[in-house]
């Protein structure tokens, strides 16, 4: 059971791994382009709705009618698929950063802090200069740690919705069923 829960989770965090990477784009550039900020949150809601789908998938290619599909497996199934798109998420976000970014999302969200304080004539909190500085600093391999990050703490919590959802009790009072 576990090595066939494996191998679809595994399967499917490669599509929902894909589908982070582009999430993970679409909000990068959402600093410059500003309604991609609104494309981003879609996708952010919608990565549930995809993530019951992918289960809902796996528990009709195994799922025995007189023995149900437990929240148990729902909520494995969902947790492997997110612990696997992490790692894809995760290192998809080292080689941007690391590679083909060149430091501009850094420059950009510093250009953007800066912009709104002096919009807002505030002076920004005690020790803002440092924390621009130090944000210069912020190198790709933490970028890609901000990810796993998020993900341990984000994919138990949208697979116990996901389990909830998913879940199905076994068919009772079916004669065929109860005869075999």
């Amino acid at each position: 059971m576990m090595r066939e829960l494996n191998k679809y989770a595994m399967q499917h965090g490669i599509i929902f791994g894909l589908y982070g990477v582009v999430s993970i784009l679409v909000q990068r550039y959402s600093i410059s382009m500003t309604w991609l900020g609104i494309v981003n949150w879609a996708l952010i809601i919608y990565s549930v709705f995809l993530m019951i789908r992918l289960t809902r998938k796996y528990r009709s290619k195994v799922m025995n009618p007189r023995l149900g599909f437990s929240f148990g497996n729902a909520y494995l199934h969902s947790l492997f698929t997110a612990f696997y798109s992490m790692l894809i998420i995760a290192a998809a976000t080292y080689v941007y950063m690391a590679f083909i970014d060149g430091g501009e999302y850094t420059r950009q969200v510093i250009e953007v802090m800066q912009k709104e304080f002096q919009q807002s004539g505030a002076q920004g909190f005690p020790g803002m200069k440092e924390y621009l500085k130090e944000f210069k600093n912020v190198k790709p391999a933490d970028y890609a740690l901000s990810v796993i990050y998020i993900n341990v703490i984000v994919a138990p919590l949208m697979s116990l919705i996901v389990a909830a959802v998913c879940k199905k009790n076994p068919a009772f009072g079916d004669a065929e069923n109860i005869q075999n």
